[in-house]
C-alpha cells in the first residue's frame, strides 16, 4: 500500500564519519488557494504541430509496474511546455486503441 506523510515531520539527518550530522529540517508551506490540477489547464488549445516526431521517453520520465491482472503507467513530463502534447497522444481513447 501507499500513503502519503507530511515533510514536516520527516527530518533528516546526515551523519559523518567525523561524527558531525545534520538535521535537516523540511519548510513549511501555507496552503494555497490556486488550484493545481487539471482545472487550471484549457484542453481546447489548439497545439502546434510540425515535421518532427518525438519518441515519448524523450518527452517524459516513465515508471510502469503490474500486479496480477492490472497495471500502473507514471508519466512525468521532461518540461511544463511538453503537457499538452503528451496529454494530448496519451489519451483515454489513444492509449485503448493498444490494448
Amino acid at each position: 500500500f501507499s500513503f502519503l506523510h507530511p515533510k514536516s515531520q520527516m527530518d533528516a539527518t546526515v551523519s559523518l564519519d567525523s561524527g558531525a550530522s545534520e538535521t535537516y529540517k523540511a519548510p513549511e508551506f501555507e496552503a494555497s488557494e490556486e488550484k493545481t490540477s487539471d482545472e487550471n489547464v484549457s484542453h481546447d488549445q489548439t497545439l502546434l504541430t510540425g515535421d518532427h516526431t518525438y519518441r515519448l521517453e524523450d518527452l517524459a520520465y516513465m515508471r510502469s509496474g503490474d500486479k496480477g491482472n492490472s497495471c500502473n503507467v507514471g508519466v512525468i513530463a521532461r518540461h511544463p511546455a511538453f503537457l499538452p502534447y503528451i496529454r494530448s497522444a496519451l489519451s483515454q481513447q489513444n492509449v485503448g486503441h493498444h490494448f
